[in-house]
């Protein structure tokens, strides 16, 4: 039999016995002529690095494969699951996030009449004006007004048309049509602070574009503070060098060095601030 030629110029040589058996194959017949042809084929493909198609052996590789698979799913579930719970836990153990979910998220709400009703996030509104209080929008805030406020918004909404809208909405009109002194004015401050809470991870994102674009291949041995401050000037600070106060910040660094903060605050230092 003669050489075959293949794609990637590899030749297959046949065997002396496949020689042999091609030069008597006149006397074969049919049947023992695709037998000879397919031991050759068989020979090819090992010559090649292929491995024949054993059905036996496939069947028992393949249920092998798919206990492995198994487990090896087990194993990538939980350990996605318990990078999640790391990851979200203490998110969604916000006082903030929590109180959007008890109690803000209006459809949630016990049935009117029942005892539930009445305690439903009264604790909540408290934790939360108290997370809160450093805003100024809640300077002077009347936390027992907005518990009042929050008792009978409860009782008098649940049966408005609107009620059936979803959170972003119906709170934006509930604010739109209910932010009087006589209705839920108070009450109304710290929810829409909730409605402020962008619930993605964009700014995140974005603070790691500015990271690498400071951190490159050309600069791979900068300090991690090195970057911190670098990312801070450039995020926190002016967008011009001609914007830049110096004196301001001059003045800034006397006061620290005169109260003793900063790697800076030498006592040297700290007399010449007092000067």
């Amino acid at each position: 039999m003669p050489k075959k030629e293949y794609a990637d110029n590899k030749t297959i040589k046949p065997s002396s016995s496949s020689s042999s058996s091609s030069s008597s194959s006149s006397s074969y017949t049919s049947g023992n002529k695709a037998a000879a042809e397919k031991k050759w084929h068989i020979q090819a493909w090992r010559q090649l690095g292929f491995t024949p198609f054993n059905p036996v052996t496939r069947n028992k590789n393949r249920d092998e494969g798919e206990k492995q698979f198994k487990l090896d799913r087990d194993g990538l579930l939980v350990s996605t699951l318990c990078f999640a719970k790391g990851r979200f836990d203490p998110f969604l153990a916000n006082p903030i996030i929590k109180w959007m979910r008890d109690s803000v998220e209006h459809r949630r709400r016990p049935p009117s009449g029942t005892t539930e009703l009445d305690s439903w996030g009264v604790g909540a509104v408290k934790e939360t004006c108290n997370h809160v209080s450093g805003i100024e929008c809640m300077a002077g805030f009347d936390v027992e007004e907005a518990l009042h406020q929050w008792s009978r918004l409860k009782l008098e909404l649940s049966g408005q048309p609107f009620f059936v809208l979803p959170f972003r909405k119906f709170w934006e009109h509930v604010s739109a049509h209910y932010d009087t002194a006589n209705r839920y004015h108070t009450v109304l401050i710290p929810i829409r602070l909730t409605l402020l809470i962008l619930m993605d991870t964009s700014c995140c994102e974005r603070g790691y574009s500015h990271y690498n674009r400071i951190h490159t291949a050309e600069r791979p041995n900068l300090e991690v503070s090195t970057v911190r401050n670098l990312f801070a000037i450039k995020y926190y600070g002016p967008s011009s060098a001609a914007a830049f106060n110096a004196e301001a910040v001059y003045v800034k660094w006397l006061n620290m060095i005169a109260k003793g903060e900063g790697a800076s605050a030498t006592p040297k230092r700290r007399s010449l601030a007092a000067q």
